[in-house]
């Protein structure tokens, strides 16, 4: 659902929340786990973004056009978890804020996830900590794809092409950041010595890898829940 519908992940994360509903899960801890899920996301991606700009920066390849975009992303990336917190506590939010899509009955079941849960300090670390090594591991599986290729990379710097690729692909407005994830793929990986042909067939295969293989039964599954 956030693949085919670009709402910040707050179609797939409704989705989530009817599933568990139909099951039985009690409300609040469920709504607790989504709202976690959703802190420890955005505090990692905030997270792993800045480790990227600091590869970069220290390889003298930091530009204003990289800068710029990812400094206000990050800013709004990481005001997230703080918006989320505070609706928690059942403060509330600007008024503009409530009439985006999405975004309203999201902020409705927020507001019903158990407080002592959402605020546990040790758990948001430790999703923060999870969603960091998914950023990890899918870094990993790009320098993977070089390897596999013939190609000899650094995996610092492969990691913060990957994090900037990712960032193009959330600014995109194609669905999933198709093509966009690619050419600045391609590009970044460029900048780092990966010659042009690798780079594009190993961005490709971890598309393919990532993206496109797991979305058949995603999409199965999705829709199944959607109809339940």
């Amino acid at each position: 659902m956030d693949q085919a519908i670009p709402s910040v992940g707050l179609s797939g994360t409704l989705l989530v929340i009817r599933a568990l509903d139909r099951r039985g899960v009690p409300r609040g801890a469920s709504m607790a786990a989504v709202v976690l899920d959703l802190v420890g996301y955005h505090a990692a991606y905030v997270l792993a973004l800045g480790i990227a700009l600091g590869i970069v920066w220290i390889h003298g390849d930091l530009t204003p056009v990289m800068a710029l975009p990812a400094g206000i992303f990050a800013a709004v990336a990481a005001a997230v978890p703080v918006a989320l917190l505070r609706v928690n506590r059942g403060l509330t939010l600007p008024g503009w804020l409530k009439k985006l899509p999405f975004v309203k009955p999201a902020l409705r079941a927020f507001g019903e996830a158990t407080p002592a849960i959402v605020h546990d300090v040790s758990l948001i670390i430790q999703c923060t900590g999870f969603h960091l090594a998914i950023h990890a591991f899918d870094a990993g599986t790009l320098w993977v794809m070089l390897r596999a290729l013939g190609f000899e990379a650094n995996p610092a710097p492969v990691f913060a092409s990957f994090m900037l690729s990712t960032l193009a692909q959330t600014l995109g407005v194609s669905p999933g950041g198709l093509g966009v994830f690619e050419a600045v793929s391609v590009a970044t990986l460029k900048l780092i010595g990966v010659p042009v042909t690798a780079g594009l067939e190993a961005t490709l295969l971890f598309r393919f890898f990532t993206f496109w293989l797991p979305m058949a039964p995603g999409l199965i599954l999705a829709r199944r829940e959607a109809k339940a």
